[in-house]
């Protein structure tokens, strides 16, 4: 009896349900979780750890994964932003996932190879689905092999899809995009051929109402796609979107494929022969990377004005197109290991539209057939070497209204002779501007004012590195612009339009070709180091300028400087290391001593000389002055009435100039008046008698010996003799 009895007692015991046991621990800084009843729950805040693959040595599992049999649902809850890499990799039994609002982040293969996962709803707020692919490591895949998996809906706001996301999820068949503006890893080795729903039988996508751009490679070797709906706002889709699809397999021949705005592809028939044309319909956003690649018979494209983005290698190998008619408005960047050159050495003609504003970079890199560019009016903004390698150019004119001029935008451009800059422009990059044409001898200058610029000894490359020998400023133009023409061994001709009112910092330092220069009228600054170590031997500063900045002349080969501005000008060292025959001429020796070019004191020498600097006061010579600048003349054009007051005096003198340069300068001229050395008397056989008023017609004393001194306060006297008058100073 007591046998049966235990065998009974196990019996009832086995038909007793088991008592799931709970599990629980950390997933994050912030993140916990806890397992009961096959639910793995994960609450928190913050992102989830990132694991290791289990096939890498540095694998690194959850704490869960012990129980990842168990685990037959899974719920995110609120505060919970980030699901990290490897989470849920294989996890064989997951039949549902729930996942919150606020979620931003899915990580790689978080969820792949989850073969019983049938569907699951991504929140609005997601915007990442793995991180890019790259050098072939563990990112994307992050639904890969979820083989039960057989609708998905990309939400709006989803920014980035990794590749291989979808890949091999083999009950896949429709797809639901609603992403606005996702990028995929279009440009990375790797994501290039993995795709985003590869080895899937998709059969339809969906784009929703708002989406303007589609992956590249996002639905590439999808076979089974024949169906797409788009909601005519697309204007972006990635390089072969769409390839070896059914629905691309179905496109005419010898057609530019639109896909709503976008020029998607060309599929080109192989026995097509003759040149073609093609004008990109009114209306198009965008040219997919290679959309004419190896179009052999392509000889001439027009491209509307709506297209603002064209792809990678949009027309290589179009070895026969000769003429471009262009007309976008402004192309916006496009970034990628391919390079971004548009067009071939073919190109001999292009016509600019009168709307373009902005030309991009390596717009007509390698163009050496071209040999005009007529740049539109309109045109703002020049990129980045943009007429790079434009051999056949010989002249350039960039319109007044360019503002930006890229780096290295004129660079090696073997036959140009001239380049004329505009009024507009603003910036430009002075590393090694205008380098590599061996040819350019002439640049005409008329930017108003381009951005300031401090000479830079430790970057000897920005300047101008172009053989240049004529530099011709425009009327217009107030800053020549600083370390334009460091160390230039060629340049010998400048001429400063009238409007100049500064010379930047080093604008011709150590310019060893340029012994002579005229400053215009306007000038008020001259920059530091503007002709440091040039080849100026002589100079006349102008009436205007204000400042000599620190070495402004320094170790020039000046012999001569005429300095025109009556007051001193603020300065700093400007001559210094100074040739041992220089001299300063100055319009105030005097007042130079007592500025900052004291310590110049033994350089200055006045501009001319007086005959004569001390009077009497009855005295009424003429004043003669000899001009001290050698090779030159002058000419007195005004000279001021002397005081008569006993004392020293100046008087401004304004005299012309004439000898290499003409200029008229005020010279300080500076004298004594000293008393008279007695009355002048006339002998007479009698006295002679007047009456005494002083200059404003007071009668002071009457009918008394005018022979004799006058008993009168000292002053100046009108004396009265029957109808003469005479003016007698009293000491």
């Amino acid at each position: 009896m007591k046998h049966i009895y235990i065998t009974t007692m196990a019996m009832v015991f086995a038909m007793i349900p088991a008592v799931a046991e709970t599990h629980s621990g950390t997933c994050g800084d912030n993140a916990v979780w806890t397992l009961d009843n096959h639910t793995l729950r994960i609450s928190g805040s913050g992102a989830t750890t990132n694991y290791v693959s289990p096939g890498n040595i540095n694998a690194t599992f959850p704490e869960w994964y012990d129980y990842k049999d168990e685990i037959h649902h899974v719920i995110v809850e609120d505060g919970i932003t980030s699901i990290g890499d490897f989470s849920f990799y294989k996890y064989h039994y997951i039949e549902s996932v729930s996942l919150p609002e606020g979620l931003t982040r899915i990580g790689n293969w978080t969820f792949a190879d989850c073969t019983s996962l049938k569907g699951i709803i991504l929140p609005e707020t997601t915007e990442t689905i793995g991180d890019p692919l790259l050098n072939y490591n563990n990112n994307g895949f992050s639904f890969y092999g979820c083989h039960s998996l057989e609708e998905i809906t990309l939400p709006a706001g989803l920014k980035m899809i990794s590749g291989g996301s979808f890949n091999d999820c083999d009950m896949l068949t429709k797809v639901n995009w609603n992403a606005i503006d996702c990028e995929a890893d279009a440009f990375d080795p790797v994501a290039r051929y993995t795709g985003i729903f590869a080895s899937t039988p998709v059969n339809s996508v969906t784009f929703g109402k708002d989406v303007i751009s589609i992956p590249a490679h996002a639905f590439r070797d999808v076979e089974s796609l024949s169906e797409i709906t788009t909601p005519g706002t697309i204007s972006y889709v990635g390089y072969m979107a769409f390839n070896r699809t059914g629905w691309e397999r179905m496109q005419e021949l010898e057609k530019v494929i639109y896909v709503d705005k976008a020029a998607y592809v060309y599929k080109k028939d192989k026995q097509a022969s003759g040149s073609l044309e093609i004008t990109i319909a009114p209306g198009t956003k965008s040219i997919t990377d290679h959309l004419f690649d190896g179009i052999e018979r392509l000889e001439k494209i027009t491209i509307p004005e709506t297209v603002d983005r064209i792809g990678n290698k949009s027309f290589i190998g179009c070895t026969a197109l000769s003429t471009v008619e262009w007309n976008p408005v402004e192309i916006q960047p496009v970034e990628g290991y391919e390079g971004s050159k548009l067009f071939s050495t073919a190109l001999t003609s292009i016509k600019f539209g009168d709307n373009v504003r902005a030309l991009p970079d390596n717009f007509l890199f390698g163009c050496t057939s071209l040999p005009e560019i007529a740049l539109p009016a309109s045109l703002e903004t020049i990129g980045e070497n943009a007429f790079e390698k434009c051999d056949a150019l010989t002249t350039l004119t960039i319109p007044g209204g360019v503002k930006t001029l890229g780096r290295l935008a004129l660079y090696s451009c073997a036959n140009l002779e001239k380049v004329t800059i505009g009024k507009g422009l603003e910036t430009f990059d002075y590393y090694f501007f205008l380098g590599g044409c061996p040819k350019l001898t002439t640049l005409e200058w008329n930017a108003v004012r381009t951005q300031s610029k401090t000479l830079d000894l430790y970057h000897g490359t920005d300047r101008c590195s172009a053989p240049v020998e004529n530099f011709i400023v425009g009327d217009d133009v107030e800053y020549v612009p600083g370390q334009l023409f460091y160390k230039s061994e060629t340049l010998s001709n400048v001429v400063l339009g009238k409007s100049v009112r500064e010379i930047g910092s080093g604008a011709f330092r150590q310019c060893t070709a340029l012994t002579d220069i005229k400053l215009p009228e306007s000038l008020v600054t001259i920059g530091d180091n503007a002709f440091y170590k040039s080849g100026l031997q002589h100079i006349v500063i102008p009436e205007n300028v204000t400042l000599m900045d620190t070495w402004s002349f320094g170790g020039a080969a000046l012999k001569q400087a005429i300095i025109i501005p009556l007051d001193a000008p603020q300065s700093s060292a400007p001559f210094t290391s100074h040739s041992s025959e220089l001299k300063l001429y100055v319009p105030d020796v005097d007042g130079y001593r007592a500025s900052s070019f004291a310590s110049y004191g033994n350089l200055l020498e006045p501009m001319a000389t007086p005959d004569k600097t001390s009077f009497t006061q009855d005295e009424q010579a003429a004043v003669n002055f000899t001009c001290n600048i050698p090779d030159y003349t002058m000419n007195v054009i005004s000279m001021p009435s002397l005081e008569q007051e006993t004392g020293e005096h100046t008087a401004i003198v304004e005299a012309e100039f004439t000898g290499e340069e003409t200029f008229n300068a005020r010279l300080v001229y500076r004298y004594e008046i000293k008393p008279s050395a007695g009355i002048h008397t006339e002998t007479a056989s009698q006295p002679q008698r007047g009456d005494v008023y002083t200059p404003d017609g007071i009668l002071v004393a009457e009918d008394i010996d005018i022979n004799i001194p006058l008993a009168v306060p000292a002053g100046i006297y009108i004396i009265k003799t029957g109808n003469t008058s005479v003016k007698r100073i009293v000491r």
